[in-house]
């Protein structure tokens, strides 16, 4: 063996070699002590440049082996320190790629055995986050299949325990909206199963509460389809025990009408082709800003017209306070047109005149406004805005609502078309069933007999006087025609019926419709309430009317 001594200089710099073996002799002690450096104890170009090549510049067979050593068949640092970069620290293609995969390539054990962790067994981040999401941070496709099971196929501990929790333990959306379907949007088992239960299984407080309703508090079906049937559709108690009583007990005032659609009456289906729908109704009203002793504060007139054979209750106290009529037809019960409470508020529903074809079959029962008001703690405008903004699908109406203000009364105005609210001017106003914008003749004139009534018999030593021509002033039989608004509005009826709506008092006895309730209600300077009321006994006969009248005398309580 020859040694072989170089001396080389470079740059001023000078150093000698140490010896090594080559041509298949001994292996020099660089290679063996850091392979980072070339046979002449540099840092190898090769390092710098690309660690995948040996310290000889040829491609290094670990890396075709096992990237997570180095070239010289060691652990590689960066395995072990962060696997999701590859063996020279750069971050692994794999890693943005597919985190189900590890630096490799390899499909990752963890992947396969939990993909609640990541590719290096760590909890994911997504699985604590939210567990809708796989490992990697996409929709995991167990959340769109099946939203009992958690996010690796599991049942959702969540899902067991209260199926009005989606599978991350929080509300599901389906049971604020419809409790008929679980917490993934299928309809329940509960539901087809037994309706007096929700859909968790648990008995529904409405099955106590009120039998009319289904266990989610909507009106029954089983209601105004067949009343001799609970709202389950099962025989009701009360069919068998006393057929002069409805499913819930109730004595009809009237013989009972062919069950129809929910707000629909009978007339309506046997003449709806022919009439469209007939709204009417009139409301006259005397608000006085400064009331002196011996004034009064209101003073109120009212014409309720509706179908003869609609079931109504004459004006009483409510359980709740309220003084009013009721409306008893299927599927509107409770509901009123005019009502007021002893704190002195006082709101009365008008309906819009519209053709057929406009009229909302399934619309919400109007008659609930009144009633809500009344019961609500909501001044008048921000009660309006309520309904206004609330969405809810009514047919037309015009709401108006009087409340005590200083030693007067503020009134209130809606209009659903316009749908915005309005604080209206104090004085004689008059309401009827277009928008006071457009009213109809017979409201114009019935303004200025009000003015007049006011004018001459307006104060308290006047009182019986002034009730009696309120009355009569209602029953005014003459037509107001022409009346273009009027013949726009109820363009589908025949020229018969036009004749009637024409005037202050309707009476249409070919469809047995007519102006059947006259209210009058004051309230004086010292709050003291006089309300009258003259309303057809039920059932009734047009050909023969017998006429109730219902007093009532009160003190208005002071406003908290």
């Amino acid at each position: 063996m020859s040694n072989l001594h170089v001396t080389s200089s470079r740059n001023n710099w000078q150093f000698q070699s140490r010896s090594l073996n080559i041509h298949g002799r001994s292996l020099s002690p660089y290679a063996t002590n850091d392979s980072t450096k070339d046979y002449i104890g540099n840092l190898s170009p090769y390092v710098a440049n690309d660690s995948t090549k040996d310290y000889i510049g040829n491609l290094s067979p670990y890396v075709a082996n096992d990237s997570t050593k180095d070239y010289i068949g060691n652990l590689a640092p960066y395995a072990t320190s962060d696997s999701t970069k590859d063996n020279i620290g750069n971050l692994s293609p794999y890693a943005t790629n597919d985190s189900t995969k590890d630096n490799i390539g390899n499909l990752s054990p963890y992947a396969t055995n939990d993909s609640t962790k990541d590719y290096i067994g760590n909890l994911a981040p997504y699985a604590t986050n939210d567990s809708t999401k796989d490992n990697i941070g996409n929709l995991s496709p167990y959340a769109t299949n099946d939203s009992t099971k958690d996010n690796i196929g599991n049942l959702s501990p969540y899902a067991t325990s209260d199926s009005t929790k989606d599978n991350i333990g929080n509300l599901s959306p389906y049971a604020t909206n419809d409790s008929t379907k679980d917490n993934i949007g299928n309809r329940a088992p509960y539901a087809t199963s037994d309706s007096t239960k929700d859909n968790i299984g648990n008995l529904s407080p409405y099955v106590a509460n009120d039998s009319t309703k289904d266990y989610i508090g909507n009106l029954s079906p089983y209601v105004a389809n067949d009343s001799t049937k609970d709202y389950i559709g099962n025989l009701a108690p009360y069919a068998t025990s006393d057929s002069t009583k409805d499913n819930i007990g109730e004595h009809p005032s009237v013989p009972a009408l062919p069950r129809t659609r929910a707000g629909d009456t009978h007339e309506r289906t046997l003449y709806g082709r022919e009439l469209g729908v007939i709204d009417m109704c009139l409301l006259f009203v005397h608000i006085n800003p400064e009331p002196k002793e011996g004034e009064y504060k209101v003073i109120l007139v009212n014409n309720r017209d509706e179908y003869y054979s609609r079931p109504t209750k004459a004006a009483h106290f409510w359980d709740t306070g309220i003084l009013a009529g009721a409306d008893m037809h299927i599927g509107r019960e409770g509901g009123t047109w005019l009502g007021m409470t002893r704190n002195g508020n006082i709101a009365c529903l008008l309906n819009i005149l519209k053709p057929r074809e406009d009229f909302l079959k399934d619309g919400a029962a109007r008659g609930f406004l009144v009633v809500d008001f009344l019961l609500g703690d909501d001044a008048g405008l921000d009660y309006m805005r309520k309904v206004a903004d609330s969405g809810v699908k009514y047919n037309d109406y015009n709401l108006v609502v009087l409340e005590p203000e200083g030693n007067s009364y503020k009134i209130g105005y809606l209009n659903s078309p316009k749908n915005v609210p309005q604080v209206l001017e104090t004085g004689v106003l008059g309401f009827g069933n277009s928008v006071v914008e457009k009213p109809f003749k017979k409201v114009q004139k019935g303004k200025r007999k009000m003015e007049e009534v006011v004018r001459s018999f307006g104060k308290k030593d006047s009182e019986q006087q002034l009730i009696h021509e309120l009355f009569q002033m209602m029953k005014d039989r003459e037509m107001n025609i022409p009346d273009e608004q009027l013949e726009y509005q109820g363009r589908q009826h025949s020229e018969e019926i036009l004749s009637e709506l024409c005037r202050m008092w309707v009476a249409c006895k070919t469809i047995k419709y007519g102006t059947r309730t006259t209210t009058v209600i004051l309230v004086d300077h010292n709050d003291n309430v006089t309300y009258r009321e003259k309303t057809m006994e039920e059932p009734i006969d047009i050909e023969d009317v017998k006429w109730i009248e219902n007093n009532f005398d009160f003190k208005l309580h002071e406003r908290s």
